[in-house]
């Protein structure tokens, strides 16, 4: 803990949020289920990203079909990065389903959070211990 928040400490302002992160980032989690952890401790500026983006981009990849969604392509790349994966190119893909990287921020910036399931995501078996450690803790401090 105290290397995260050495590392970003304006991160205790956004608990919340955070959380939300790292549960939806279960998607990209590796079979020890070490990837967040290892990501929070040693590239902890990566969860400045926005919940918002994230889900947008999660939804996208979903909905597209995109069968590779990982840490890069939901947090680290840039937004015409992330575009040009779903853009019709030389070589065309199912998931390429947008023209232009215009209409897929344009996609991205049209999606609501409100559609998002927190309860589905804290049922998924990587997010069991992380979900269970805090209710713990939100029930201690109720």
């Amino acid at each position: 803990m105290v290397q995260i928040l050495t590392n970003l400490p304006s991160l205790l302002n956004t608990v919340d949020d955070l959380y939300k992160k790292y549960l939806l980032l279960g998607v990209v989690e590796n079979p020890y289920n070490t990837l967040r952890k290892d990501k929070l401790l040693h590239r902890t500026k990566d969860f400045i990203i926005g919940f918002n983006k994230i889900y947008a981009r999660y939804k996208l990849v979903c909905e597209a079909g995109y069968d590779n969604p990982n840490w890069n392509v939901l947090v680290h790349a840039s937004d015409r990065e992330f575009a040009k994966i779903f853009v019709v190119g030389t070589y065309k893909k199912s998931y390429q389903v947008f023209t232009l990287p215009e209409r897929v921020l344009e996609w991205l910036n049209g999606v609501s959070t409100s559609e998002f399931d927190l309860e589905q995501t804290k049922s998924w078996d990587v997010n069991k211990e992380i979900v269970e450690k805090y209710e713990e803790r939100s029930k201690r401090n109720s």
